[in-house]
């Protein structure tokens, strides 16, 4: 692929998802386009290029190559328990029930570990609603099927086993399933955050952990907007831990819970 081909395919991605490719990812761009021609798409690099449009299917393929589904179970746990324990309920006892969104879902640990933690800490599943969203729409097929590997629980400590132990079971070849109960109560969807997340919300509560650190920094607001603007007035945000030193440009009010830096919608911070 010659350096304009690639100077424009990541133009194309930056301006479609917000998703920005340093130099030294420039090998993945690369490698991933390469794929694409030998499985038939384009007869070189450099025609794959200047016949891809955004709207097309091979588009999707493309970006389902090149974001990474980085994840695992009970990731940055205290956050997850905030959330479950602290958060949710809160929210229910104003409203009846809440409905959480964990945004850059890849494939699905996040969201099932937080419906985890909520039964656990006996909240009335059917006054909780919990949907991920995520660009890749293989992860969201992943997400949907609830079964993993050994991988997706790699950090897990002990008392976080314990807890996935109590609501997955055993599949094929070291595979664990999520339980019926959990599964059922998760919905997965697509959504390309920069563009807006018409048709979802609002919601009560944010899970938007490590996915803006795959954005370009000057569209990382734009991509907050639409989140805020999914939100429910009152409505929390929790970003993952190296998010939050860069703040939310104005848009949330930051507060403490626990010792845990969260954020909140407040009509008074646009």
């Amino acid at each position: 692929m010659n350096s304009d081909s690639l100077a424009a395919l990541k133009n194309l991605l930056l301006e479609e998802t917000g998703l920005f490719f340093p130099p030294e990812k420039d090998y993945l761009l690369v490698s991933q386009v390469e794929k694409r021609v030998k499985a038939g798409a384009a007869a070189d690099p450099d025609e794959y290029v200047r016949c891809l449009r955004s709207d097309s299917p091979e588009f999707q393929e493309l970006v389902n190559l090149v974001t990474i589904p980085e994840t695992y179970f009970m990731r940055e746990f205290r956050f997850l328990d905030l959330a479950a324990r602290v958060i949710i309920p809160r929210v229910i006892s104003m409203r009846g029930r809440a409905t959480v969104l964990s945004a850059g879902s890849a494939t699905g640990e996040e969201a099932y570990s937080l419906l985890m933690l909520a039964v656990r800490y006996n909240l009335p599943v059917n006054e909780l609603e919990v949907v991920g969203l995520d660009i890749n729409t293989r992860s969201v097929q992943r997400a949907k099927a609830g079964a993993f590997g050994q991988f997706s629980i790699r950090h897990a400590e002990e008392e976080a086993r314990k807890i996935i132990a109590e609501f997955t079971a055993p599949g094929a070849n070291g595979e664990i399933r999520v339980t019926e109960e959990i599964r059922g109560a998760a919905r997965f969807g697509w959504c390309n955050f920069l563009k807006g997340l018409h048709g979802f919300g609002p919601f009560d509560l944010v899970l938007l952990r490590n996915t803006l650190i795959y954005i370009q920094p000057g569209m990382r607001p734009q991509v907050l907007r639409n989140m805020r603007d999914a939100m429910r007035e009152g409505a929390y945000l929790i970003l993952g831990q190296v998010e939050i030193a860069g703040g939310t440009f104005g848009l949330f009010q930051q507060e403490k819970l626990e010792g845990l830096t969260v954020f909140v919608k407040k009509e008074q911070e646009r």
